[in-house]
């Protein structure tokens, strides 16, 4: 579905719409070293996209290499609920 945005190696951005099923497969195959995920900030985030309120920042979604999700675990479970 997006293995495209895995294939360069080098430090890059891209900015795209995360559907819930991208949402879904990062988490899933990707989410194996992050912090305990804090449910009160994932409804906090999820309510600031279900009103509309939510806008492109300098925080994104943060991959290794080697497709391991960095930053971006509590973003994409609101996206998930929202």
């Amino acid at each position: 579905m997006t293995d495209h945005l895995f294939e360069r190696q080098d430090p890059h951005n891209i900015v795209m719409d995360v559907t819930p099923e991208i949402a879904s497969a990062w988490l899933s195959g990707c989410n194996t070293h992050n912090r305990k995920l804090v449910d009160a900030h994932v409804e906090r985030l999820a309510n600031e996209m279900r009103a509309g309120r939510w806008k492109l920042t300098h925080q994104g979604i943060a991959f290794s290499s080697n497709r391991v999700l960095l930053d971006g675990q509590h973003r994409l479970w609101a996206v998930l609920i929202s």
